[in-house]
């Protein structure tokens, strides 16, 4: 586990959202792993989204870049909906879920599995 990793305690998280998402957001859930920002999953009016958490907003900018440029059907890159400041010491991003899971719930042999 990262020793830099951003942490938000999940009811600041779901406070955010009760604060600043236009829509009811319900069922949040933290997402395990990754290195840097804290994330999680939640549903508002039918959809799936992420809100990540992080002291540094560089890579929020980076991943909107990336769905801009180069999301296509075979390379789906989640568009960011809002993002911005998420308290004096932290930004955040709202993206919306992508299908599929995340690297380390595959097992190992599917991890490793050419393509």
């Amino acid at each position: 586990m990262s020793t830099v990793k951003t942490r938000i305690d999940p009811q600041a998280a779901q406070g955010f959202l009760d604060r600043h998402f236009p829509a009811e957001a319900s069922h949040l859930e933290r997402i395990q792993g990754g290195e840097l920002a804290e994330a999680f999953f939640f549903e508002a009016n039918g959809d799936s989204y992420v809100l990540r958490v992080d002291s540094r907003s560089r890579g929020f900018a980076k991943d909107d870049h990336a769905h801009r440029h180069f999301s296509s059907p075979l390379l789906p890159i989640p568009s960011i909906v809002q993002q911005g400041r998420f308290d004096d010491r932290h930004s955040f991003a709202i993206s919306r879920r992508a299908p599929g899971v995340t690297h380390d719930t595959l097992p190992l042999a599917d991890r490793l599995a050419p393509r």
